[in-house]
């Protein structure tokens, strides 16, 4: 099995089905993909989106029939692909994808630069926390333990779980499975062998 499918493995246990949860942000969803994401996929690149089966104009109905195959392709392409997380060991790849498609990819890598700080203050590094994957980051990533970064990243995240609840209390209501998705995914990368 690729990283890829390790990675895609984990995140199809938390994003199956259709929810349309008035409280949550990103609008009608189905296997993980929002109607918002989707209609940002399609400005990006509507030809892929085509290729896919994809129509325009993105509505209520494209999602309900979306399936898993395309919401799948959507996330290797926004979410694997383009940040390029293949060049890392799988543990720490799985961990920047599931950060990714739940929170994007400028997030996923902005609490991978926190965390970097926080294991390895004296690395030679020190990262900026800008959500930006530099040179300086992509080089930074790979010098630490990938199990042992992935597990602070997704300490930092229920940080950001709580904070989000903080900010606004209507999302309480999903706090519980946000925090579950992040104890199930230290369990997952802990188990996961390294991969060059």
């Amino acid at each position: 099995m690729d990283k890829y499918d390790l990675a895609y493995r984990f995140v199809a246990k938390w994003e199956g089905g259709l929810s349309d949860d008035p409280a949550d942000r990103g609008g009608i969803t189905h296997w993980g993909v929002s109607i918002e994401f989707l209609r940002d996929c399609a400005r990006i690149d509507s030809s892929r989106c085509l290729h896919l089966g994809i129509e325009e104009p993105i509505t209520r109905e494209t999602i309900k029939a979306l399936t898993q195959e395309q919401a799948r392709a959507l996330f290797r392409w926004r979410f694997w692909d383009v940040p390029g997380f293949e060049r890392y060991d799988a543990p720490l790849a799985v961990t920047l994808f599931d950060c990714s498609v739940n929170h994007g990819v400028k997030r996923a890598i902005l609490l991978a630069q926190k965390a970097f700080n926080y294991v390895c203050p004296d690395q030679g590094y020190w990262l900026i926390v800008d959500g930006i994957q530099g040179p300086k980051t992509r080089a930074a990533l790979p010098t630490v333990n990938p199990v042992v970064l992935s597990l602070a990243i997704i300490s930092a995240r229920r940080d950001f779980y709580r904070a989000i609840v903080k900010s606004n209390a209507s999302q309480k209501v999903f706090l519980k499975g946000w925090l579950n998705r992040a104890d199930d995914l230290e369990k997952y990368v802990g188990n996961l062998e390294l991969s060059s």
